[in-house]
C-alpha cells in the first residue's frame, strides 16, 4: 500500500466516523427536544381544556352532551374529562375511550388504546381529572421524515469532503 492510499484511507475512515458520530449525536438531542415539544403540546392542551371546562358551572358537568363532541379515533389528539369523585364522564372527543384514560395517574404515562400506543398527559384541576393523549405513532412518522431530511444534507457534505480530500491528495 503506497503512502498515498494509506493517508487517504486513514484521513477518510476518521472523518467518516467522525461526522457519522456527530450526525448521531445530533439526531438523539433533536429526538430529545421534539418529545419534550410535543408533550409540552400535550400539557398545554390539557391547561386549554381546563381552563374552558373551568368556565361550566359544577353543577352542569353531569348534564353535559358530549356526543356533540365525538370524533373518529383516527383523530391524533384525544381528550377526556373526568370528576374525580366518580366514574363520571363530563367530556371526551372520542367514543370508545377507556373508562380511566390517564388511570388517574398524573403527569405523563403510555397507554395502549384499541391496540396503537398513545401518549398521555393527565393534570387534575377543580375536581376534574383532564386527559389529554397523542398517537406515539406520529410521534414516530414524525422523528423518520426528520431523520430523511437531515441525513441527506449530512451524507452530500460527507460525500463531499471525502472527494475533496481524495482529490486534494492526489
Amino acid at each position: 500500500m503506497t503512502l498515498q492510499q494509506r493517508l487517504l484511507l486513514t484521513l477518510g475512515t476518521s472523518f467518516a466516523i467522525l461526522w457519522l458520530l456527530v450526525a448521531m449525536w445530533l439526531l438523539r438531542d433533536l429526538d430529545q427536544q421534539m418529545q419534550r415539544t410535543l408533550d409540552q403540546r400535550l400539557a398545554a392542551s390539557a391547561r386549554m381544556v381546563a381552563g374552558l371546562v373551568a368556565q361550566i358551572p359544577a353543577e352542569h358537568w353531569h348534564t353535559l352532551n358530549t356526543q356533540n363532541l365525538m370524533l373518529s379515533l383516527e383523530s391524533d389528539v384525544i381528550c377526556q374529562v373526568r370528576t374525580m369523585d366518580s366514574d363520571h364522564i363530563v367530556l371526551q372527543t372520542h367514543q370508545h375511550l377507556p373508562l380511566w384514560l390517564g388511570q388517574q395517574q398524573l403527569g405523563f404515562s403510555e397507554r395502549d388504546i384499541d391496540g396503537e400506543k398513545w401518549r398521555i398527559y393527565t393534570q387534575q384541576m377543580n375536581g376534574l381529572y383532564i386527559s389529554t393523549g397523542d398517537r406515539l405513532k406520529e410521534r414516530a412518522l414524525l422523528y423518520q421524515g426528520t431523520l430523511i431530511a437531515t441525513s441527506v444534507p449530512f451524507l452530500v457534505a460527507l460525500f463531499g469532503s471525502l472527494i475533496a480530500m481524495w482529490w486534494g491528495i492526489r
